[in-house]
């Protein structure tokens, strides 16, 4: 038997009374997570554009025009996400290059607001990092935001970096990098469903721009290499996060369904290369 709307929340304002205060917040707690899913991973871009421009960059930021992030639209957001989902496991800020962002130290703030136990992290070429000041710093020791230096083939003092991450307190991971991937298919006859399955079993990188999630940063980043070389390859909207219908649970599974963009992925293996500095030929993101 269906019990009332009115009868239930009369039940549930009673069931309240008895709970002592200092228990509710626990249990407040505790029934987001129960009622709630994780999101495992998120990107967001601070900006599109790059100071280094890597061939064949996944996110198009050698063709990219200068756009940077608007902190009241990606704090709206994410106040949206956490009502959404109870945590997300890591928060990856990136680009582009995110230290060209003049308003960087006031990012580093807003996901840790709203994720106060997310994986936090910066991703950077490092190649700025010498130049930061010090609220800089101290944003990322506050905020327990990690950097994720990605090491490319490029003349960088790393362990200048290392200290001044030590000094600050600040934690930072270091990866080479050495080699790039191209993957798109400019034919667009993939299968999509196949694309989708080859992506996902190198991949999860669900994409944040805007009010909306992405599958990857592809189709939200791919008006650029479309404005460069002329082509048309599809701009999938995304999931509209702040359509009242939309639930966490919802979110994921569309996250797990291609777009009209997947068909111009490979579904087959992906071309490797040596990194180099990109000079902006559209071959280099061609399978």
């Amino acid at each position: 038997m269906e019990i009332p709307a009115k009868l239930m929340k009369f039940m549930r304002a009673q069931a309240k009374s008895y709970v002592p205060e200092r228990l509710r917040p626990p249990m407040r707690h505790l029934r987001n997570l129960v009622s709630k899913p994780v999101l495992k991973y998120v990107e967001i871009h601070l900006a599109d554009h790059c100071n280094l421009n890597c061939k064949g960059c996944g996110h198009f930021s050698p063709v990219a025009s200068e756009k940077f992030a608007d902190l009241k639209q990606l704090s709206t957001d994410l106040d949206r996400l956490s009502h959404l989902f109870s945590n997300i496991g890591q928060i990856r800020l990136m680009g582009g290059e995110p230290l060209l962002f003049p308003a960087v130290t006031e990012a580093l703030q807003v996901p840790r607001k709203f994720f106060p136990r997310a994986d936090l992290r910066i991703v950077t070429n490092g190649i700025l990092l010498p130049k930061m000041n010090r609220e800089f710093w101290r944003a990322l020791k506050d905020n327990e935001v990690c950097i994720d230096l990605t090491k490319y083939p490029i003349s960088l003092d790393v362990d200048k970096i290392r200290r001044l991450a030590a000094e600050n307190g600040v934690r930072v991971e270091i990866t080479e990098c050495n080699k790039f991937t191209a993957g798109l298919k400019m034919t667009g006859d993939s299968d999509p469903h196949a694309a989708m399955r080859r992506c996902r079993s190198y991949w999860y990188c669900p994409f944040l721009q805007e009010g909306r999630l992405h599958v990857c940063c592809l189709p939200a980043t791919v008006h650029h290499f479309n404005k460069q070389f002329n082509t048309s390859i599809p701009e999938d909207g995304g999931i509209d996060i702040h359509d009242s219908r939309m639930s966490g649970s919802f979110i994921l599974s569309l996250l797990e369904r291609p777009v009209s963009t997947c068909s111009f992925c490979t579904a087959d293996e992906y071309v490797s290369f040596d990194w180099k500095v990109s000079r902006k030929e559209i071959a280099e993101w061609e399978v």
